[in-house]
């Protein structure tokens, strides 16, 4: 990172001393000279390594190997643009404007060859989402016999009173892009099926990689879905669904000022409508929001979300026959008209990438609030509206929570292939102000191919309460502890096993007798009481490009259960749950 582009490994040896005594061994560190060729005897000649400088950079955007390879007259047609240091070489007019190019090679002339520079080069070139392949390459320029450019130091941490020299040389660097399809179309087909419904959703979807000549990603997609409900006496079977969800990606911040320390800066804009029309309820559901996001030169990767607006329009009314007898508030709440605004801050380390088939960790942190700055204003300049206790925006009421969960996992690697993997996850949601409760999509719940798979989704919890007989999965809590451990083995070719073992709940975090009981609520000195706990067996199907999963589990403390009957001795089918996936669950 230095200058020392022709130096490696093959120039560091060691030479050990043992002969001291005292267990100690004399360990000295040799940089060997570098080979520049050999004589006409054949004996090897060898020089003090060299000191490079970038002297030119040049940029193919549009390269095409297969022109270049096969065409004779290709470098005659092409034309060069000069800037900012970069020469961007063209057959027909750049797609990209040279700014873009500009913003993603952090090489520039007379700079001192750094490989660091070099990674971040690349990386940043295939993070704009516009090239499918870049090589960056370096030629060493010729240099006349009587040049010598001899420098005496490299670098602000050298010693400048040292009369140490070496020589000086220069490269020249082409760094070749080839571009990928501009725009692409894709149709997806998925079927599905849940206790109550089987259903079939189809998206068509439109992307233009390059849609202002910035790289900028442009989406848009439409969706349909139709669904049958399977009970037999149901009044209403059917259930349809149409949605659009369009975005704007720009591989830069929106907003004024430079980063420098900043890698891979991105802003996306989302919208989105979906309208659903179930059996027992009709509703419309509208987004919109703009995140930014970025990572630094590591391992570490930031999302902020200054904006992140969400619409529920209940179109028409819940029947009562859907909702029944049942008291949990959250799913009452969940069926109203509401406004969501606020703000959001997701964290992600994982050193996989540095240490492939090796030990690896991986963080993530997510945060964020709502209705505060409305709140803020709303009681500064307006009243509640008459015989309500609550404010609202446009005529809706408004929510106001905060939520956060943190995950912690470490794959440690027993072999080539077999690893020991663990997981630590926790979240808390609480509601203040003018809600009574967190929207349900925002609560925390148990269950699934990713967490407890004893259990189907939204099944487990909450606390010891005793199952509450819905049709519908709707257990949801404020607080959520799981802890999983999972041994991956191979098994036949593509096909590797896995045996885990889960345990966790949710609660809830406030008392509210006239809701629920308080076997619900978490508190320190029982919580661990009710957990849950499963184990199982489970398939892997590595294909390359997914990981396809198939995990069954199996209930071994179900603290929804009766005193006395929560720890499971009889193994029965409705003790254990089959649950399909894509890629590793953590």
């Amino acid at each position: 990172e230095r200058g020392y582009y022709n130096f490696t490994v093959n120039n560091i040896e060691y030479v050990a001393d043992t002969l001291g005594g005292g267990h100690k061994v004399g360990l000295e560190l040799v940089v060997k000279q570098n080979l520049t060729g050999y004589n006409e005897r054949g004996l090897p000649v060898m020089d003090n390594n060299m000191v490079y400088r970038i002297d030119q950079i040049n940029v193919f955007p549009n390269y095409d190997p297969t022109v270049a390879r096969t065409d004779s007259t290709f470098l005659q047609r092409l034309d060069t643009l000069y800037y900012r240091g970069l020469n961007i070489v063209y057959e027909k007019r750049p797609n990209l404007r040279p700014a873009i190019l500009r913003q993603a090679v952090p090489l520039y002339p007379n700079y001192v060859y750094n490989s660091a520079q070099v990674n971040r080069a690349y990386t940043d070139l295939m993070s704009l989402g516009y090239f499918k392949s870049a090589k960056i390459e370096f030629v060493e320029q010729p240099q006349s016999a009587e040049v010598t450019n001899y420098v005496s130091f490299i670098g602000a941490s050298a010693d400048s009173t040292q009369t140490r020299y070496t020589r000086e040389g220069y490269l020249k660097c082409n760094i070749l892009c080839t571009p990928t399809l501009k725009q692409s179309f894709k149709v997806d087909l998925e079927g599905s099926t849940t206790s109550s419904f089987y259903g079939l959703k189809a998206t068509l979807g439109y992307q233009n990689r390059n849609i202002f000549r910035g790289a900028e990603s442009f989406d848009i997609s439409f969706t349909a879905g139709y669904e049958f409900m399977k009970a037999p006496d149901a009044k209403k079977k059917r259930a349809t669904e149409f949605g659009v969800t369009t975005g704007l990606t720009f591989p830069r911040f929106l907003f004024p000022g430079r980063f420098r320390t900043v890698n891979q800066p991105k802003t996306k804009v989302e919208l989105s409508i979906n309208f659903q029309d179930r059996p027992y309820y009709a509703r419309t559901l509208s987004s919109a929001g703009i995140t930014y996001m970025w990572t630094n030169n590591r391992y570490s990767s930031f999302s902020l979300r200054p904006i992140d607006i969400n619409v529920i329009d209940m179109t028409r009314p819940v029947d009562p026959e859907f909702l029944g007898s049942t008291q949990n508030k959250y799913l009452i709440n969940s069926f109203k008209t509401q406004f969501i605004g606020g703000l959001s801050f997701g964290y992600s380390y994982n050193n996989q990438r540095k240490n492939l088939g090796g030990n690896a960790t991986n963080i993530r942190f997510n945060g964020e609030t709502a209705g505060n700055l409305i709140d803020a204003v709303e009681h500064m300049f307006f009243s509640p509206a008459k015989t309500k206790d609550y404010y609202t925006i446009f005529g809706i009421q408004y929510s106001q929570y905060f939520r956060t969960d943190l995950s912690l996992s470490r794959k440690i690697m027993l072999g080539d292939v077999t690893a020991l993997v663990g997981r630590l996850y926790g979240g808390v949601a609480m509601a203040y102000g003018n809600s009574e409760s967190v929207p349900f999509d925002r609560q925390f719940y148990c269950g699934g191919s990713n967490g407890m798979r004893g259990w189907t989704p939204r099944t487990l919890g909450q606390g010891s309460v005793a199952n509450p007989h819905n049709d519908y999965p709707v257990q949801t809590g404020d607080v959520k502890l799981e802890a999983n451990l999972e041994l991956r083995f191979p098994v036949w070719g593509i096909i590797h096993g896995a045996t885990f073992f889960d345990l966790g709940n949710i609660w809830y975090i406030r008392e509210n007798p006239k809701e629920y009981s308080d076997d619900a609520v978490f508190r320190f000195n029982r919580f661990y009481k009710q957990l849950g706990f499963n184990t199982g067996l489970g398939l892997r199907f590595d294909i390359k490009f997914a990981v396809l999963r198939l995990d069954w589990g199996i209930q071994l403390h179900n603290p929804n259960n009766p005193a006395g009957e929560r720890w499971i001795h009889n193994f029965r089918w409705k003790n254990t749950a089959l649950n399909f996936g894509v890629g590793y669950p953590f």
